[in-house]
């Protein structure tokens, strides 16, 4: 058996991350949880029902992404078997699935421990998707120059390479204005961020970054359905081991 439509899971996850971001924001601004003008998602998820909303689907949107990284991961090392590439290429290929990981695995503590109950524990999981999620495009900008011609195009390159900059750029300004703004906060409730609560202008700053990282990062995600075209993922084989009863 051969699967060759695995170009289906970027779609799929350019699809469930702006799903997950609309409902969880929907229904924590009708409940009254947060204020509709640029909460953060991580404080628009904070509340039940929509805590509950984002865990699940932030989690199996997290599955998602390991999927894909997994399947470029593998895309690469077949490349590099075939065509002997670049010497360096296998060395950036696993940096990039490395780097994949421990962003999911942040990923998972961003959608497990919501950030009203567990502040440093969700914000350290935050700064590790978001770090790691961003090295690991900047890694693949790269890699997708060193597989051309065989797979992508130089219009995808360059755009990814664009891309992958406003990540950097926003995953910068996310965290250095959050900093700023908790730290000249004086109001009681984060979740309703007003004007007059200290540090409102860094917070919007703050917010809008994330919106636009979470935003860069689906797109770069997302990009890897034309690349995917080529793969063909094959049923694997399983074994049993061979036991002497003697």
């Amino acid at each position: 058996m051969v699967f060759t439509k695995a170009y289906i899971f970027p779609a799929l996850l350019g699809i469930w991350i702006p799903l997950t971001v609309l409902i969880v924001y929907t229904v924590a601004v009708l409940t009254n949880h947060v204020t509709p003008v640029l909460p953060y998602l991580s404080d628009a998820g904070s509340w039940a029902p929509e805590s509950c909303i984002f865990g699940i689907m932030f989690t199996l949107g997290n599955l998602i992404w390991f999927t894909i990284i997994y399947l470029r991961f593998r895309q690469v090392e077949d490349l590099q078997s075939k065509y002997q590439l670049s010497s360096i290429l296998n060395k950036l290929n696993n940096y990039s699935f490395y780097a994949g990981i421990i962003s999911i695995l942040g990923g998972l503590i961003v959608a497990n421990f919501q950030v009203r109950q567990t502040f440093f524990v969700h914000l350290t999981g935050a700064a590790i998707c978001f770090g790691f999620g961003t090295v690991c495009q900047a890694l693949q900008a790269i890699i997708s120059f060193k597989v051309y011609p065989h797979v992508g195009n130089r219009l995808l390159n360059i755009s990814r390479v664009i891309v992958t900059l406003l990540s950097v750029i926003t995953c910068t300004s996310t965290s250095v204005c959050a900093i700023l703004s908790f730290s000249q906060y004086k109001g009681n409730d984060m979740n309703k961020w007003k004007p007059d609560d200290g540090g409102y202008t860094f917070h919007v700053i703050s917010a809008v970054s994330e919106y636009i990282l979470i935003a860069t990062t689906t797109i770069n995600l997302v990009s890897f359905a034309e690349e995917f075209k080529y793969i063909e993922i094959h049923k694997p084989i399983i074994t049993n081991q061979v036991i002497d009863d003697k």
